[in-house]
């Protein structure tokens, strides 16, 4: 149990400090007025977030389970909105310079 101890915080920083940090930052969604609109599932995935934030911020920053769960609670929700009547996705385009001026490359 000590050996896995040891492990897991030389990979995500000891539990206190870590703890505390999440906390924190879970603290500062969760107080603002636009936490009550999202989902059950959209809190959730955002508290894991943050969760594996404080674990890079306060462990091993190139421990890259940590940037690859981040991206899969990301993407969780991103399915679930891609069904969801009434969702909205941005088109990004690049604005490129022409020796006619400005224009939109598709």
């Amino acid at each position: 149990m000590d050996k896995m101890i040891r492990q897991k915080e030389a990979a995500y920083g000891g539990m206190q400090r870590q703890g505390e940090l999440s906390q924190e930052l879970k603290g500062v969604l969760h107080d603002h007025e636009g936490w009550h609109k999202l989902t059950g599932g959209q809190q959730e995935a955002l508290d894991m977030i943050m969760h594996k934030v404080s674990r890079i911020v306060c462990g091993d920053n190139l421990y890259i389970d940590s940037w690859r769960d981040i991206a899969g609670y990301a993407q969780v929700i991103v399915n679930a909105l891609e069904t969801t009547v009434g969702a909205s996705d941005a088109s990004v385009k690049r604005i490129v310079r022409t020796k006619d001026g400005w224009r939109y490359d598709d």
